[in-house]
């Protein structure tokens, strides 16, 4: 007899495992391994797609630039905009030079009397991990002088700075012209700037006397903006320049009379930098998606959900009806488990890998902590500066969040009027750990979810 219900019991789990029912939840194990009861408790757990009022991506490890149409998610336009700084010192091994204070020390570009300027390159080198569209399609783009220097916070996505409406430079290429013949590696795209840039860029410099901060209030930067033509956007990296020469530079080249060679300086591109895009949806299931409007529910989006890094837009998961499954629930496991919609994959605009969660406040944006610093889940805790890690594996169409740690604290607290949001993460130099990553485009689809709730009563 015993053996049959064993049975049984498995069986029945098993039925509500295949179930993709979001709305069915309560199959429970108990705590000591043993099936000690199922219950199955029917609670709407709401699920809908929301819009931050603002995507931060300011100093990130890239800056995107061009123009492309996405099938799913609407037409969009990146202007990348960035100030060079000065570079770095750091030993043979590669590793930084600090001050006492652990700051950067920085090199000294110092004249001598009357330099005669060569030329001045910016190294934009395109690591293919940010190209979204039509890479084949060959794109143009034009380097403007901003007016005014750039502020060292963080700036939103939706933000935009004025330039001169004149380029000082226009350069084409697509990905394919990036390869090199032989090896079929990416190389950097050299442009040119006038020789007037140069002049200015490196007097600001040599008067900075290796004070970067005083060199970044001096000498005013530059945007990339994109043809209305084209059909492709690109990802340029940034950050402190390496050996490994992975990173977007400028270099100016100068010599003294009597010389046979040049002098030259690599500045990095890692002053204050950041993506404009602009976003048209008009076209989309997710055209009413406003920042007056800024959620959609489940069953408005025809029981889809949608996540695009770089947007603002992401699932939201409402727990509060889990309250009325009372509070003599012990979980023991709790997945959110999202199928991602293979129909709405496209080779030229990548899915997003890395996610984490967040609480939301009552306007549907990523809840902050009293120092206004952005908090995420870890460890089952919603106010920490860090996220926890999840990885979408490139070979599944399921992809699962563990909750079962924040349930319990919540229900512990006696507080399940709680909001999640699924945000695109990237890693921090903790290992398993990710915070906000608006620094592409890259997107998910994903069909009716639901939440796995495995409990018993105590």
């Amino acid at each position: 007899m015993k053996k049959n219900l064993f049975v049984k019991l498995i069986a029945l789990a098993l039925g509500f495992s295949a179930c993709h029912d979001p709305s069915e939840l309560g199959f429970g194990l108990g705590t000591d391994g043993k099936l000690n009861a199922i219950f199955t408790d029917t609670v709407s757990v709401q699920y809908s797609t929301v819009l931050s009022d603002s995507s931060v991506n300011g100093n990130g490890y890239y800056i995107l630039s061009g123009k492309a149409v996405d099938p799913v998610f609407g037409d969009v336009e990146a202007v990348a905009y960035f100030q060079p700084s000065f570079l770095p010192q750091f030993n043979s091994s590669g590793n930084y030079l600090t001050n006492a204070d652990g700051s950067l020390l920085y090199d000294t570009l110092s004249l001598k009397e009357n330099p005669i300027i060569d030329s001045l390159a910016i190294r934009l080198y395109c690591d293919g991990s940010r190209v979204f569209g039509d890479t084949n399609a060959i794109s143009t783009f034009r380097i403007h002088r901003l007016k005014n220097v750039m502020k060292s916070s963080n700036y939103n996505s939706d933000e935009k700075l004025e330039y001169d409406p004149q380029p000082i430079a226009e350069f084409s290429f697509n990905l394919p012209q990036l390869r090199h013949d032989s090896t079929n590696a990416l190389m950097a795209k050299f442009v040119y700037l006038p020789k007037e840039v140069a002049t200015e860029m490196v007097q600001a410099a040599h008067e900075a006397k290796g004070n970067n901060d005083e060199f970044l209030k001096k000498f005013k930067g530059f945007a990339i903006v994109p043809d209305k033509n084209n059909k492709a956007i690109y990802g340029f990296g940034t950050g402190l320049i390496n050996m490994s020469g992975l990173n977007s530079s400028m270099i100016p080249y100068w010599h003294y009379s009597g010389d046979t060679t040049s002098t030259y300086y690599i500045f990095n591109i890692n002053g204050p930098r950041y993506t404009h895009y602009d976003f048209n949806r008009s076209k989309t299931a997710l055209a009413s998606l406003s920042k007056s409007k800024n959620e959609m529910p489940l069953n408005a989006s025809t029981d889809r959900l949608y996540l695009q890094a770089g947007s603002g837009i992401s699932p939201k998961i409402d727990l509060s009806a889990l309250k009325y499954l009372g509070k003599d629930m012990k979980v023991a496991k709790a997945t959110l488990e999202f199928q991602i919609d293979a129909s709405k994959l496209s080779p030229q605009f990548g899915k997003q890998f890395y996610m984490t969660l967040a609480e939301a406040d009552a306007k549907n944006q990523q809840r902050r902590n009293s120092a206004n610093q952005l908090v995420y889940l870890y460890n089952g805790q919603g106010d920490v500066t860090v996220g926890d890690q999840y990885v979408l594996s490139d070979t599944t169409t399921y992809f699962n969040v563990d909750i079962t740690q924040y349930l319990q604290k919540q229900i512990f607290k006696g507080d399940l009027n709680k909001q999640l949001l699924l945000l695109p993460g990237t890693p921090t130099t903790t290992t398993g750990t990710l915070i906000l990553s608006n620094d592409n485009l890259s997107r998910l689809v994903f069909l009716k979810p639901r939440l796995l709730l495995y409990y018993n009563r105590y």
